[in-house]
């Protein structure tokens, strides 16, 4: 039902589910990060847009909340069961989202049309975002 109202990100959301599946036995994540204002910047056809926002992290789950009308103003954040992939469930469906922690925490959205001849480390990302 994620992406019901559109169906845009269709091929996306099953390859979320089936790596979710496949990563359903590994070492579960315990990141922890409480509600912390974060920039976030969308690369689109229109350029870059930049939003102010909020993120959270609760182990497994979390939330990415912006001041955007777009398909960014609220989304859920769902771990993939391994490393620091993620998944963010939008209304159009999931996009894939890779997290890194440090003394600080950035994050990058990759939206791309076939996982077979394309690979999101090699990409650009559609959105990053960063803690303030």
């Amino acid at each position: 039902m994620v992406n019901a109202d559109c169906q845009v990100l269709i091929e996306e959301t099953a390859h979320i589910f089936a790596e979710i599946i496949r990563n359903n036995g590994d070492k579960e994540t315990t990141i922890q990060i409480p509600k912390k204002v974060v920039s976030v910047t969308l690369n689109s056809e229109k350029g870059k847009e930049v939003y102010d926002g909020v993120f959270s992290l609760d182990g497994k789950k979390g939330l990415l909340q912006t001041k955007s009308d777009g398909f960014l103003k609220s989304n859920t954040i769902h771990y993939l069961g391994s490393g620091q992939h993620y998944t963010l469930a939008t209304r159009h469906g999931l996009v894939y989202m890779q997290l890194e922690v440090g003394n600080s925490f950035t994050g990058k959205l990759f939206l791309y049309s076939n996982r077979l001849s394309h690979n999101p480390k090699n990409e650009i990302p559609m959105v990053t975002f960063k803690n303030q």
